[in-house]
């Protein structure tokens, strides 16, 4: 099997599946250090994404898996490369935050939210995130909500533990 392939190792797992990292005399099982192999019903149902995938936004785009930039225990956002495929207004690379099939079953007002920043640009509005898609795509888990948006910078959490307090505390006073 190639790299990349999701197989369920065991036919008494009926919901579990795993990704092959490599391949020779016995497959290698890639894991991650959030819960993919976690079902729907454990509250999870990761989407499954390895590096090199194309994944079909609607009829809008089709994105390249570039990497991983980050998860929490509801969602994987991953860095992908605008193939030619997506509006032209958008970069040439993009950040997909793909949410668990779990949270997918719970309302969320996220794409409203980020829907009315983008379409209101108030004073004050280029500092927030702005949305260029969202859909739904679906896995062996179920529906997943996916929001397509610009890179942006490293969280501060990431810059607190580069630069001392006085630099984030600055940082913080000019975006807010």
């Amino acid at each position: 099997m190639p790299p990349g392939t999701w197989v369920q190792p065991n036919p008494s797992w009926p919901d579990i599946f795993l990704p092959v990292a490599k391949h020779g005399q016995g497959e290698l099982y890639a894991f991650d250090e959030e819960g993919v192999v976690l079902t729907t019903e454990l509250g999870y149902g990761y989407y499954p994404v390895s590096l090199g995938d194309v994944i079909p936004v609607g009829k809008i785009a089709k994105l390249r898996v570039m990497r991983k930039l980050g998860w929490q225990n509801g969602s994987t956002v991953w860095l992908f490369s605008n193939e030619g495929t997506g509006p032209n207004d958008w970069p040439k690379y993009v950040a997909l935050k793909i949410e668990t099939a779990f949270y997918t079953c719970i309302p969320s007002l996220e794409d409203d939210c980020l829907e009315n920043i983008t379409k209101n640009a108030t004073n004050g509005s280029e500092f927030c995130l702005k949305l260029l898609a969202h859909e739904k795509i679906t896995s062996v888990h179920g529906e997943h909500r996916v929001f397509v948006t610009p890179v942006t910078g490293p969280s501060l959490w990431a810059l607190a533990a580069q630069y001392p307090t006085s630099v984030i505390k600055n940082v913080v006073s000019r975006t807010t």
